[in-house]
């Protein structure tokens, strides 16, 4: 929305295209909606109160989405269009767009591995694969017929790369933040706020913001939680591994040293109540929460890239920005989170320089330009 907001201000009607998939809560979408800044298509992918199976729920979906961009193509003329998803940048061309740009949010053939979501046995096994498959070729598809390809890190250029792109077709950007909403609190602030979201306020707060899939290695914040004191652990989001870190904190016995906050609109306060932000990624195309983290004034832990973490936070960070964990291990990384609360210099000069860092490069309507240019 923020993109939509940086467009607006540039003169531009904005209108967004999305399914009405609500990951919030239960709560139906309505099909079109108008907001301040944008007007709001949605396709219909949910079919609420009509039961179908999952193969006839994607043909449907697919061609409520194919019918909504028609419907824009004859309103809207050959309008410029933004696409952040490889399907409805296929279906953008069909329906007649010829001035499509294509921003990537990660190389399915890498994002979307088992070993980054969840790993299944049998014939569900052979679905995912095929599912990984039918993905890339239609990412492959989509970056050859777009007029422009836009990543946020050199890091998804190296994997366009190793699919067999051509990298000089593509562009990197950088991507923007609100640092008029995610911005630091002072300690009495905080304290009031940590009241109202329902924390301690006794305890250091290490905060983790994702879907619970494998890539965001939340596993090794539950398990680094375990050997620490005087911490508590916010997870803010939900996905199909909740289910099992719930039990999992049951088995450790830390109940009452871990938050479920569950997925939420607005992320910012518990960034602002945050002691430290754990990036425990293994597999991270850029790191938008790592924005987010350092605009609200909170230091990053996360682990080192190599063979097993393919992360771009020491891309945008450097070595000095950032406390990296050396070893992908839920040890090392309680350890790491000891250190970085012990050393109390060093996080209120990251903090201080991260704020300073965020506001100065990354900008929404520098990503807006950027994208038209």
């Amino acid at each position: 929305m923020q993109l939509s907001k940086a467009y607006h201000e540039l003169g531009f009607r904005v209108v967004i295209i999305v399914s009405n998939v609500n990951t919030v809560n239960k709560q139906t979408l309505p099909l079109c909606e108008t907001t301040e800044y944008a007007t709001i298509w949605r396709y219909d992918v949910c079919f609420h109160g009509q039961q179908h199976s999952k193969l006839k729920a994607s043909l449907l979906g697919w061609q409520n989405m194919r019918r909504c961009f028609r419907a824009a193509r004859v309103e809207f003329g050959n309008a410029l269009v933004i696409s952040r998803y490889h399907i409805t940048t296929i279906h953008a061309r069909l329906a007649g767009f010829s001035r499509v740009s294509y921003l990537l949010p990660g190389v399915v053939k890498f994002q979307n591995q088992p070993s980054n979501t969840h790993k299944v046995e049998g014939l569900r096994q052979v679905k995912q694969w095929l599912a990984i498959f039918y993905h890339h070729a239609i990412q492959k598809l989509a970056l050859q017929v777009t007029e422009k390809n836009f990543v946020f890190s050199s890091n998804m250029l190296n994997q366009l790369a190793q699919i067999g792109f051509d990298c000089s077709k593509v562009t990197m950007v950088s991507p923007g933040v609100d640092t008029n909403k995610f911005i630091s609190l002072d300690v009495n602030a905080q304290t009031a706020l940590k009241g109202k979201l329902g924390l301690p306020l006794d305890k250091n707060l290490l905060l983790v913001v994702g879907r619970f899939t494998a890539a965001k290695g939340i596993e090794y914040a539950i398990r680094a939680q375990k050997e620490l004191l005087h911490t508590h652990l916010v997870l803010v989001g939900g996905g199909e591994l909740e289910d099992y870190y719930k039990s999992l904190v049951v088995k450790l016995g830390i109940e009452e040293c871990v938050t479920f906050v569950g997925a939420v609109a607005d992320t910012s306060p518990f960034y602002q109540v945050a002691s430290l932000f754990l990036m425990t990624s293994t597999y991270e195309p850029f790191g938008q929460t790592i924005l987010e983290a350092l605009s609200c004034g909170v230091p990053v832990i996360a682990f080192r890239a190599g063979e097993t973490v393919k992360t771009a936070t020491c891309e945008m960070l450097g070595d000095d920005a950032c406390f990296y964990v050396n070893t992908l291990d839920a040890s090392d990384l309680a350890k790491t989170i000891s250190c970085a609360l012990a050393d109390v210099e060093k996080r209120t000069q990251i903090s201080r320089n991260g704020v300073a860092f965020v506001r100065q490069k990354y900008s929404w309507n520098a990503l807006a330009k950027s994208l038209i240019k």
